[in-house]
């Protein structure tokens, strides 16, 4: 019974953060769907992916924006790349979306989740991992090692361009599980300092209570 139990622990784990990856990316995820729908994606069929799903992105962004919890940075620079992209075929500028969805595609997504990224790293507290204790200097460096990994996958998709699942899907999987992990092998691991020092105020703490023997005064 222990066993089966289990198992169906696990499957509903799986299931839960297959669901919850989807919401997260689910404009993306739309859009994509969207245009491979018929087989290959035309101009026509990506012009109307993004100027609907632009819209989707921007309700998706408003309600997580609002959580307390920090939002995912590379699913916060997905859809602003979608909305981008999506102004740009609302307003008809056909020459900026030929260039940024066209000629750069692939890249064009990563260009703006590095620059969401750079941002996150540099002027907010809970950083790139989206963990409130960025500052700190383990969580610190595995922010400039999620960039780095950022930046690579920004230059090394220009030269997979077409390669959608290479270029954008599998790095995206991959940098989506990296501050997880990031944050709870930091969570696991207190600093010596901060241990010795709460030992410290546990001791100071308890000699300013000990009762005082007032027939020496």
């Amino acid at each position: 019974m222990t066993s089966v139990s289990s198992f169906g622990a696990a499957v509903r784990a799986r299931v839960l953060g297959i669901l919850s990856a989807i919401l997260t990316y689910l404009p993306i995820v739309v859009l994509l769907r969207y245009v491979t729908w018929e087989g290959e994606p035309s101009g026509e069929r990506w012009v109307a992916g993004f100027k609907w799903c632009s819209l989707i992105a921007l309700a998706h962004c408003a309600v997580f924006v609002t959580r307390r919890k920090p939002f995912d940075r590379i699913a916060l620079g997905s859809d602003l790349w979608v909305m981008i992209c999506g102004a740009l075929a609302w307003s008809q500028a056909w020459p900026a979306l030929e260039f940024f969805g066209g000629h750069l595609r692939e890249t064009g997504f990563w260009i703006v989740v590095f620059a969401v990224s750079l941002g996150a790293t540099f002027a907010t507290p809970s950083g790139l991992i989206g963990a409130n204790a960025a500052r700190s200097g383990r969580l610190r460096r595995y922010n400039l090692y999620l960039l780095t990994l950022v930046a690579l996958a920004t230059v090394v998709s220009y030269y997979l361009r077409g390669a959608t699942l290479l270029a954008v899907v599998l790095p995206v999987i991959l940098l989506s599980a990296l501050p997880r992990c990031s944050c709870g092998k930091a969570g696991r691991t207190e600093p010596r300092g901060l241990r010795s020092g709460r030992a410290g105020g546990a001791r100071c703490l308890a000699h300013r209570q000990e009762p005082r023997d007032h027939g020496d005064l």
